[in-house]
């Protein structure tokens, strides 16, 4: 493990808003990584009101406040304090294999047209049904928005569970758009690399995610109404109808 340093070459940044159950086993996996690259830890705490930033800082990381609710305002303050060439965004209820980012940001530096890779995902508390979802998304999800990338030409999938951006591409890009407050913002931030250069969805490549967003939505509202939708009119150019589909989801919550 490399630890943190004071030049770090890989930022990991980790949005958490009322994380407290989740954040020790991400930090911890962290932490587990095989990488030689210098790495520094940034925990985004977003306005909890739980113990998330008390255990983030018990385990020796960096925690950094932001109090604009919101994924992508997290994610740009991320952005802005980071120092590290390379910035790793993962979920905080994400936890990475123990190659992940030696893998991730190597594959980076062998593909210098390469501003952005994001990977695949298992489920490390699925229940035997949610296997019935994961197969739709991995089988029919993913190959028909890979096939429609292909034919408008556009740049490939960024999934926000766990991503790798070069940090001057994304802020020469305009960093995040924080019209995406919460879901689609992921999407946003690829088509925004695309005035950077490509990004890459590895789908031989994997993190550990939590089930529980799909258990509560389900593969409905999940996966198709929000996401979905929202990556097509991205596609189609359609971004401010995007924007409001996102709104409209954040809405729905309250």
């Amino acid at each position: 493990m490399a630890g943190n340093s004071k030049k770090p070459k890989v930022s990991i940044v980790i949005p958490a808003r009322n994380e407290e159950k989740h954040i020790t086993e991400c930090i911890s996996s962290v932490k587990r990584q095989t990488t030689s690259f210098p790495y520094e830890i940034l925990v985004i705490d977003n306005a909890s009101i739980d113990s998330t930033a008390k255990i983030a800082e018990s385990l020796g990381t960096k925690v950094v406040f932001e109090k604009r609710k919101g994924l992508s305002f997290a994610r740009q303050k991320g952005l802005d304090c980071a120092k590290g060439e390379f910035i790793v965004y993962i979920d905080a209820d994400t936890r990475l294999p123990e190659d992940w980012i030696s893998y991730m940001i190597g594959y980076l530096e062998e593909h210098p047209r390469l501003v952005g890779a994001s990977c695949s995902f298992h489920f490390y508390d699925g229940k035997p049904m949610d296997g019935v979802g994961v197969f739709f998304f991995k089988q029919i999800v993913i190959p028909i928005a890979s096939l429609l990338v292909r034919t408008f030409k556009r740049t490939d999938i960024i999934f926000g569970w766990a991503f790798v951006v070069r940090a001057n591409a994304l802020r020469k890009a305009g960093g995040i758009n924080k019209k995406f407050i919460f879901y689609g913002e992921d999407t946003g931030i690829a088509y925004r690399l695309r005035s950077q250069g490509r990004v890459k969805f590895l789908k031989n490549k994997y993190a550990l995610i939590s089930a529980r967003r799909y258990q509560q939505k389900g593969i409905k509202k999940f996966s198709i109404i929000f996401d979905w939708t929202i990556f097509v009119l991205m596609l189609l150019g359609m971004h401010k109808e995007a924007e409001q589909i996102s709104k409209a989801y954040l809405f729905s919550k309250k």
